[in-house]
């Protein structure tokens, strides 16, 4: 059983224009990307944003606020409108690219490659419908035997979210 709060909010217009806001709490999962990084400065390293491809999941706490207006029209016809804005916070948790260099491991790796790295983290998220955008921060792992010289091996990184609200 689930408990849903209901509040209406105060109109001048007659009641079938009134709006009806529901609360909903839920456990949430949406797959975000995080198109930005910044990365602080690490031993010689200055800070740098990051943009490169990666896919995480996002699970945590969600309360979501429904909005369910009705708008007249000229010909006394009401259309319902449905609005949906949320709240999370979690964990995130995926894969994501990022450039190996010699600056990156201490001049001790001279080929350069785009390496594989876990990233793991928490997010804050707001949600528009199905569109959601956050802040989060982590750490990323390297998943090749250049984690030990790579200089932002479990380094902390913030970034920027977008993301797809899937339930």
């Amino acid at each position: 059983m689930q408990l849903v709060s209901t509040y209406a909010i105060q109109s001048n217009h007659n009641s079938s224009s009134a709006s009806i806001v529901l609360t909903k709490s839920t456990f949430d999962f949406d797959l975000i990307t995080i198109p930005i990084k910044l990365r602080p400065s690490v031993q010689n390293v200055p800070a740098q944003f990051n943009n490169n491809l990666n896919m995480a999941a996002f699970t945590g706490y969600r309360k979501d606020f429904h909005k369910i207006s009705y708008k007249s029209s000229p010909l006394n016809i009401y259309k319902r409108k449905i609005s949906n804005f949320g709240i999370a916070a979690g964990v995130v948790s995926g894969l994501s690219g990022t450039f190996i260099n010699e600056t990156t491991t201490s001049f001790n790796q001279r080929l350069e490659y785009d390496g594989i790295t876990w990233m793991y983290g928490l997010s804050m998220i707001c949600g528009w419908n199905q569109l959601t955008f956050g802040l989060t921060t982590g750490r990323d792992v390297l998943l090749d035997h250049n984690r030990s010289i790579w200089v932002y091996n479990h380094q902390t990184w913030y970034g920027l979210t977008i993301g797809l609200h899937l339930n």
